[in-house]
C-alpha cells in the first residue's frame, strides 16, 4: 500500500473546491490515476529523496503531473476512504494555477507568484519555483516597492 503523503487528497488537485464536490474527503489515499497505481511511484520518489528537503515537493509534483495531464475533461482517481473501501471518482480537471512555463528539457510547469501584506505591517512574497524568472522578478521587484511604500505611509517605516 502507497505511503500517506501529507495533503495528497487536498492539495495535489491544485483546487481543494473541485474534489470535496467530486465527494473527496481529507485523509483519503489516492490508489490510481486514469487506471495506474501509484504506490511504486510514490515508493520510488520517497526512496531516492529519502533523507532530501525536496521529498515533499517531488512527490507532490509526480502526483500532480499524472493528475493533470489533459487539460479540460475529468480524470479517474481510485481512492481509499477512511472505512478503508475503495471509492472511483472522477474528478472534473481545471486550469492549473499560474503561467505555463518550458525551460531546456524539462517538462512544461507552471510557475506561480503572490504577494500580499500580512497583520503587523509584514510583507509575504511566495513562489512556487524559479524557473521562469522573466516572470517571476519583475513581480518580485513590484511586491517589494509596493511593501516599502506602505512601509513609508505607516507607524513601522518612520521609526
Amino acid at each position: 500500500m502507497a505511503r500517506v503523503i501529507p495533503c495528497v487528497c487536498t492539495l495535489l488537485f491544485c483546487g481543494i473546491l473541485r474534489a470535496a464536490k467530486a465527494g473527496v474527503r481529507p485523509g483519503w489515499r489516492i490508489l490510481r490515476i486514469r487506471g495506474t497505481e501509484v504506490a511504486g511511484a510514490i515508493e520510488t520518489i520517497s526512496g531516492v529523496y529519502r533523507d532530501s528537503t525536496l521529498r515533499d515537493m517531488m512527490l507532490s509534483r509526480a502526483m500532480t503531473s499524472r493528475l493533470n495531464a489533459d487539460f479540460g475533461g475529468g480524470v479517474q482517481v481510485q481512492f481509499l476512504d477512511g472505512s478503508d473501501k475503495k471509492v472511483d471518482l472522477e474528478i472534473a480537471e481545471g486550469s492549473p494555477r499560474g503561467a505555463r512555463s518550458k525551460f531546456g528539457l524539462l517538462p512544461p510547469q507552471y510557475v506561480w507568484v503572490e504577494s500580499r501584506k500580512l497583520e503587523g505591517n509584514v510583507g509575504y512574497v511566495a513562489f512556487n519555483m524559479f524557473l521562469d524568472p522573466a516572470r517571476l522578478m519583475p513581480a518580485f521587484e513590484e511586491a517589494i516597492q509596493s511593501f516599502r511604500a506602505n512601509c513609508r505611509h505607516s507607524d513601522i517605516g518612520s521609526k
